[in-house]
């Protein structure tokens, strides 16, 4: 698993974000309030994205070892009763 900072989570969210509105903004004909990355809620929001993220992580690879020792089960038991 590669090891990401919070930092390098955060940088990728916001290009992502901004990535995002700009697209968006393209299609549609809306206002989009712009909260300043570098004001506490700013900070607050992406540090909660960026911990969302790292959870969603957690989780992918919980699950994708729980179907791997899922399958190791099978296949022994599969084993077994070819013998």
């Amino acid at each position: 698993m590669d090891k990401e900072t919070i930092a390098d989570v955060v940088g990728k969210i916001i290009k992502r974000q901004q990535e995002e509105v700009e697209r968006t903004a393209k299609r549609e004909k809306r206002r989009y309030v712009y909260i300043d990355p570098d004001s506490y809620m700013g900070k607050e929001i992406l540090y909660q994205s960026a911990l969302l993220k790292k959870l969603e992580e957690q989780n992918r690879e919980i699950i994708m070892e729980l179907k791997r020792v899922e399958w190791e089960k099978r296949r022994a038991e599969k084993n077994e009763n070819n013998d």
